[in-house]
């Protein structure tokens, strides 16, 4: 199997290499992970910053070169982080209410096909959209906010995510699409099915937030109101506090909003209640020969899925997809909680 390197500003062809059987390839919507190849290759004409393309029966991969470093005298050992890091980029946000595909495609758009700075526009990159998903989103004024957290938040509120393929016109390598796309819904798991092995499942140490209510600071001269948000078991929010959905208990958190907060209180309950119920870590490993769990086809990341325990159903989204020296197994993770302590770090870090 080989792993192509391209040319970062204009996707031409630099070098290829093949992999050996040490490899650990990560894709984690998370935290960025840095997955490694060990080629059977040294001198690689290629660059930090440079894209690489991998292709297989099972996958698609495009990343980013973290690094190159001999790994003896015949190997070269690369880091890389998947392609979708380019976005991770603070940009200017507003507030929103349509088509909130069409939202993050002229985000992607405006800062890397259209934006005034020459150089961080890629000539090669083009942007789609192949869903209409209605909604709104509020920022306060000069909010500033990684395009990649955007569409996290999207996903997780209005099931919206990017999705990047290479295009190959005559088996050149030609471009790069960025599709938003919507994600998948009701594929159920039951942790007894054949497919599934070495399980575990680990819940966060604080129960899950499903109340927030915003209460109005004493300036306030336009909105003197509180207004409550709750989750339901079936990971929606509402304001209706009679719902039978809500939760039998209430674990509630309380926070203060001016005048000019106002308008984006829907969605920051939307991130802070859908964020508390994603709080478990749930994984397992899956033969890629299996025909009912099939990653790539039926489970995807970002898909939103109902995992079935023995006390327990979980409403849940695949938040991590990887191999480790071969493609015949794949390593699933469900739930935003990471039981690793360098995770736990990273996640921290990227909070913060």
């Amino acid at each position: 199997m080989e792993l192509i390197f391209l040319e970062r500003s204009t996707l031409e062809f630099k070098d290829y290499a093949f992999i050996s059987d040490e490899f650990n390839l990560i894709l984690d919507s998370v935290i960025y992970q840095k997955s490694y190849f060990v080629l059977n290759k040294v001198n690689i004409n290629a660059s930090i910053g440079d894209i690489v393309y991998l292709k297989n029966k099972y996958l698609t991969f495009i990343g980013i070169v973290e690094t190159l470093e001999l790994n003896n005298a015949y190997q070269t050992k690369v880091e890389v982080t998947d392609f979708s890091s380019i976005f991770d980029t603070k940009v200017k946000v507003t507030s929103f209410s349509g088509d909130l595909c069409e939202y993050l495609k002229d985000l992607i758009m405006r800062h890397f096909k259209t934006n005034v700075d020459n150089k961080q526009n890629l000539g090669y990159l083009t942007v789609t959209k192949s869903a209409t998903v209605q909604g709104s989103v509020t920022f306060n004024e000069d909010t500033l906010m990684s395009i990649t957290a955007v569409s996290e938040m999207l996903t997780k509120t209005y099931g919206i995510r990017m999705s990047a393929k290479i295009q190959i016109d005559d088996g050149k390598i030609t471009g790069i699409n960025v599709d938003v796309q919507g994600v998948e819904r009701g594929l159920i798991l039951k942790n007894n099915v054949s497919a599934m092995y070495k399980l575990s499942i680990s819940d966060s140490t604080t129960q899950t937030v499903n109340k927030i209510t915003f209460v109005p600071k004493v300036a306030n001269t336009v909105y003197r109101n509180e207004i409550s948000y709750y989750l339901l078991t079936d990971g929606t929010i509402t304001t209706n506090r009679y719902s039978g959905l809500r939760y039998s208990f209430v674990k509630g958190v309380t926070s203060l909003y001016a005048d000019n907060d106002y308008q984006s209180l829907e969605t920051k309950a939307q991130e802070e209640l859908l964020k508390s119920n994603l709080e478990h870590n749930i994984s397992f490993t899956i033969h890629m020969g299996n025909t009912i769990i099939k990653p790539f086809t039926n489970l995807n990341l970002g898909d939103f899925v109902s995992f079935v325990a023995e006390k327990k159903t979980y409403n849940t989204m695949v938040t991590q997809l990887s191999f480790k020296d071969n493609y015949h197994e794949c390593f699933v993770i469900l739930g935003e909680y990471r039981v690793r302590l360098t995770e736990k770090l990273k996640l921290l870090e990227r909070k913060n």
